[in-house]
């Protein structure tokens, strides 16, 4: 089985507005504006009428808590294998939506509502699904009830039949399910599981952009120094905090970074091997690698730059005993001039910005974030944008699949790639050379946003 940078924890895709300006890039992918109407069956205290939902601020927002808990659920869905078979491409929710409560419906029960909503919202899909055409049908699969459905898939030894063998937890439940699939009791059932049809209209994308190439290279400066950081992390599971895990996809990608860098003739200045960072700032041993690269390179703008590469495999998960990675990534995120994350996103948690309140982004600093990890896109846009300012000083690239740790080593040479050999490259070529990097695993649907205000043309 092939090993996808999934590690299952809590959902966050806030309560957002389809206010968004950032347009999109992506090779093999699309931004489109999803529309659809559906139904919710919620669990209130108390009886409530619709004159009431709407005249309460409190309980309005948590009715829409209640019915973005039931859209999560399209996570799953849009990856799974009916959905591919029905629409012919997989495609990914976004964070930016509008959700709107149209009225409500009495059940059996006093205490739960049926509630009619219309949804608005972005997501990214795979271009080809377009074809010649603007507006394309989209299936909609959703429970009724999430708080329910769960328990509806489970067999005699209470087991899921409808998700992931492997994930198969209530918890990681709206990520991997799937009612169609064929041992799933769920798989006829139209009063639990809603099947509907949306609408799917595709957004004009950028079409030739460029990042800031004179920010990145420190044109006005003799000998400026261009700063990437590059984060990897280790996919396995890790019990022992103190040895190495040297037959881990993460180690492996790191050592080919590594003999990839010195090939282009870079000079490795620091080197640290099994360490960790004690919360004190006291180095111990550990599990974590480190290097710093650096050489001089001639720019396609005409200037001479020390490129310098700083690269840390680690522990990244959010509640790791370990806190090296932790350590490390706030002054990379806030000084680095193109930040790349490689690993689990833990479904958002591990670089959730919300866990790092001391991050105080430079909203001058021009910057490139490269997140690679499973399914990045909705997790790292608005929350990014909004912190640095806006799209201005700042350009996200982004996955919309599960990405495949066979092709971590290709990705992260493609992207560096004309970076570190000071090319101005467009982000049209960039995204066509980091499709080709993933080579037989298809596209994970990767885009960049924020580039629709650049203003550099070489």
């Amino acid at each position: 089985m092939k090993k996808i940078l999934v590690v299952l924890c809590s959902f966050f895709l806030s309560i957002a507005y389809a206010t968004s300006v950032e347009k999109y890039y992506g090779d093999k992918s699309t931004e489109a504006i999803l529309t659809f109407k559906a139904q919710a069956n919620i669990a209130f205290k108390s009886n409530v009428s619709f004159e009431k939902l709407l005249n309460s601020p409190r309980l309005k927002a948590n009715v829409i808590q209640e019915i973005q808990n039931q859209i999560h659920y399209l996570m799953g869905s849009f990856q799974a294998p009916s959905f591919e078979k029905r629409f012919g491409y997989e495609a990914v929710l976004g964070e930016d939506f509008e959700i709107k409560l149209k009225g409500l419906t009495k059940t059996k029960s006093i205490y739960r509502k049926l509630i009619d909503y219309t949804y608005k919202g972005k997501i990214v899909a795979d271009i080809r699904a377009f074809k010649s055409q603007d507006i394309v049908s989209l299936p909609i699969v959703l429970p009724l009830s999430y708080d329910k459905i769960y328990k509806l898939g489970l067999d005699e030894k209470d087991f899921n039949l409808c998700t992931d063998e492997h994930y198969n937890s209530e918890d990681d439940f709206f990520y991997f399910w799937d009612p169609d699939k064929k041992e799933c009791p769920l798989k006829t059932n139209n009063e639990d599981v809603l099947r509907l049809g949306g609408k799917l209209k595709i957004l004009k994308n950028t079409e030739e952009t460029y990042p800031e190439y004179n920010l990145l290279y420190k044109s006005k400066e003799k000998d400026g120094v261009f700063n990437i950081a590059v984060f990897l992390g280790y996919i396995d599971d890790l019990e022992d905090y103190t040895t190495p895990k040297l037959n881990d996809n993460g180690y492996i990608a790191f050592e080919d970074l590594q003999n990839y860098l010195i090939s282009k003739g870079f000079e490795i200045d620091v080197k640290k091997d099994g360490f960790k960072v004690t919360p004190s700032g006291q180095e111990r041993k550990g599990i974590n690698f480190y290097r710093e690269f650096s050489k001089k390179v001639k720019t396609q703008i005409g200037n001479m730059v020390t490129v310098r590469v700083s690269v840390l495999l680690s522990d990244t998960g959010i509640n790791s005993p370990d806190l090296t990675f932790h350590q490390q990534l706030i002054p990379a995120l806030e000084t680095s001039d193109i930040f790349v994350y490689d690993g689990h996103s833990g479904l958002g948690a591990n670089l959730a910005l919300e866990y790092f309140p001391e991050i105080n982004f430079n909203q001058k600093l021009y910057q490139l974030f490269f997140f690679n990890g499973c399914s990045s896109y909705p997790y790292y846009n608005e929350t990014y944008f909004e912190a640095k300012g806006g799209s201005k000083y700042l350009d996200i690239m982004t996955s919309g699949l599960p990405t495949i740790t066979s092709t971590m080593s290709d990705n992260m040479q493609a992207f560096l790639n004309p970076f570190i050999s000071g090319r101005t490259d467009s982000y049209q070529k960039i995204l066509k050379n980091l499709e080709r990097s993933n080579g037989e695993e298809g596209t994970y649907l990767t885009g960049v946003n924020g580039d629709e205000d650049n203003k550099f043309i070489p």
